[in-house]
């Protein structure tokens, strides 16, 4: 592996993930939030300090605060990378004004 890289704490419950210069952010607690899913080629790095803060659960949410590929480029990774639960839920983008979601 080139890349090494551990979560860091940002408060309690608040990650940086991945590299500082494109990093990913997990908000951790009742409902685990992505904030930015960061580069494509990091994506397996964020997944395993997700998983390492995380365990067996998964994030709930997934936002992209713009679409630069340093934001969203692991999106798709990041939506696959982990098992679906019941309510996740992946915020696609806005039709019409009105948000949109995707299991």
């Amino acid at each position: 592996m080139i890349y090494e890289s551990k979560p860091a704490r940002v408060t309690d419950n608040f990650y940086c993930l991945g590299s500082a210069a494109v990093p990913s952010f997990l908000l951790d607690g009742e409902y685990p939030v992505i904030f930015d899913a960061g580069v494509y080629i990091f994506g397996e790095h964020y997944r395993k300090e997700i998983i390492q803060l995380m365990g067996e659960r998964s994030p709930k949410y997934l936002f992209l605060s713009h679409v630069h590929f340093d934001h969203c480029g692991a999106a798709g990774f990041q939506k696959k990378g982990y098992a679906p639960t019941e309510n996740s839920r992946f915020m696609r983008g806005k039709r019409n004004n009105k948000k949109t979601f995707s299991n």
